[in-house]
């Protein structure tokens, strides 16, 4: 006699998945929350500065956050889309091959990035910033611009991993990251007294930990091997369109939210005290953290439904 089958109850299937689904989002989610984080710990220990330069540090964490860091989030989500489905459709090489594009597409938009914020000091007088704190801030950002191209190879490998249902290493990645930042930012800045600069190097090593610890997991754990079959030119170069048309639309969508809040600090800095910029970031700082919570959540989302 054939054994009978017990029929599983839609609640118990719910249950069952939506358990699935917390494994991949918690992760994600305290990634997420991390990486946009640890400019925020910049500017707390910039308040052991003088006014003037906890004012640039605010004022630059809103431009590396508007210009910087949810441009690549947003952008990223062209490979959330891409990497899922082909990792979905079985076609382990093809997500080699698409990960050299992404690779490819993500230094260009570094470079257009890396000339914006190079140029930042002539945008901001224009806009009635204090001439001192925009000094101070495109100082800043220009430290932190190994940092911003770090993260921008972070984030493309961890869609990578992601769409392979690997989120624990990136958040040991981040959690190192941002212990670093915390210890050479108090050991540098506040016990050693090195000022502003040494505060932008300090975040800008965090995200190079970050990188670091995330690609010796894949050379130590060799998740790659089923995907990659060496680094081909003519793929990588070709066939960007597709990209772009998935990461622009992704990039509005991430970046418009966050504009619209930054853009308070830009307009605090108008008025007769500068410093209430300062208080303009702590407000963003505090709603972003829920922002980035819905994020984390949407994107593992989207990877399990592709799975």
């Amino acid at each position: 006699m054939q054994a009978s089958i017990t029929p599983v109850s839609p609640w118990t299937r719910g249950g069952l998945e939506l358990v699935q689904m917390l494994k991949l989002a918690l992760p994600t989610m305290l990634t997420q929350l991390l990486r946009f984080i640890n400019p925020s710990i910049s500017i707390m220990i910039c308040g052991h500065l003088s006014r003037e330069e906890l004012d640039a540090s605010s004022l630059a964490t809103t431009l590396i956050n508007v210009f910087g860091l949810c441009v690549d989030t947003g952008f990223s989500t062209a490979f959330d889309t891409l990497f899922a489905q082909v990792y979905g459709s079985k076609r382990r090489r093809m997500l080699g091959i698409f990960l050299q594009r992404a690779l490819c597409v993500v230094v260009v938009m570094y470079t257009l990035l890396a000339f914006l914020h190079l140029n930042i000091e002539s945008i901001l007088l224009p806009l009635k910033q204090d001439p001192l704190i925009s000094s101070l801030t495109a100082e800043y950002i220009k430290c932190f611009l190994p940092g911003l191209a770090c993260d921008f190879f972070f984030l493309t490998i961890n869609r990578f991993l992601q769409a392979q249902n690997i989120v624990l290493p990136m958040v040991y990645a981040s959690v190192l990251g941002t212990v670093f930042n915390v210890i050479a930012q108090y050991t540098i800045v506040v016990r050693m007294g090195m000022g502003l600069r040494a505060s932008a190097l300090c975040l800008s090593g965090a995200f190079a930990i970050m990188l670091l610890c995330e690609v010796l997991y894949v050379l130590i754990s060799r998740v790659y091997m089923e995907t990659w079959t060496g680094f081909d030119f003519h793929a990588a170069l070709s066939n960007w369109g597709l990209i772009f048309r998935l990461g622009i639309p992704g990039l509005l969508m991430i970046s418009l939210e966050e504009w619209c809040f930054e853009m308070m600090t830009l307009i605090a800095g108008e008025l007769f005290y500068p410093y209430v910029g300062r208080t303009a970031s702590y407000v963003i700082d505090t709603r972003r953290i829920d922002c980035h919570k819905r994020n984390g959540l949407s994107i593992c989302y989207f990877q399990y439904s592709d799975a």
